[in-house]
C-alpha cells in the first residue's frame, strides 16, 4: 500500500510586517510573535504526525534556539531563510547556514530566499545546499511575477529548485 505524501513547509522569521508599513517593531518582539505561531503549528503537526520543513532565519534561530532544537527533535527538517528577513544581504546564504546549523545541531540542505526573491544558485552550491525553494510560481502584485515559472521541481546550476 502506498501512503500519501505531503510536501509542507513553513517560513519561520522575525515578524516584520509592521516595518513594511513604516511602523517599527523590535527584533525581540518580532521573534516572540513568530515563536507563538510556531509553537501552535508544532502542536498541530505533533497531533497529526505530519512532518514539515521549516525555513528559519538566522535571527530567529539565534533568538529562539530552543524552538529550532524542538523542530529537529520532532523529526521535522530545518532549512535556511536568510539572516534578517526584512533586509536580506547576499552574504546571508552562507551566514544563515552557519547560524541555523549551529543552533539545530544538524546539517542544513535547503534554502528559501526571504520574500521569495531570486537566488544565486552558484553561491547556494558553494555553501553546500542541495535544494532551493525560492520560486513561487505566481503573480503577487508589488512583489514578483513568476506565473510562467515551472510548478514542478527542476535543476538550476546543480541545485534542485522546488517551487
Amino acid at each position: 500500500m502506498i501512503k500519501n505524501k505531503i510536501l509542507l513547509s513553513f517560513d519561520v522569521e522575525e515578524f516584520d510586517l509592521p516595518r513594511e508599513h513604516g511602523a517599527e517593531i523590535s527584533l525581540e518582539e518580532g521573534i516572540e510573535v513568530s515563536a507563538q505561531g510556531l509553537e501552535r503549528i508544532l502542536k498541530v503537526l505533533d497531533r497529526t504526525s505530519v512532518k514539515a520543513t521549516f525555513f528559519c532565519t538566522g535571527n530567529f534561530a539565534a533568538g529562539r534556539p530552543d524552538l529550532i532544537v524542538r523542530i529537529v527533535e520532532s523529526g521535522h527538517e530545518v532549512a535556511c531563510h536568510g539572516v534578517d528577513h526584512f533586509i536580506p544581504k547576499s552574504s546571508d546564504i552562507e551566514k544563515s547556514k552557519e547560524m541555523v546549523e549551529k543552533m539545530a545541531g544538524v546539517k542544513v540542505y535547503g534554502y528559501r530566499q526571504p520574500r521569495m526573491k531570486k537566488n544565486n544558485y552558484n553561491e547556494l552550491k558553494r555553501c553546500g545546499y542541495l535544494y532551493d525553494s525560492s520560486v513561487n510560481p505566481a503573480y503577487i502584485p508589488g512583489r514578483y511575477n513568476n506565473s510562467k515559472m515551472p510548478r514542478r521541481p527542476f535543476m538550476k546550476n546543480g541545485i534542485i529548485e522546488i517551487p
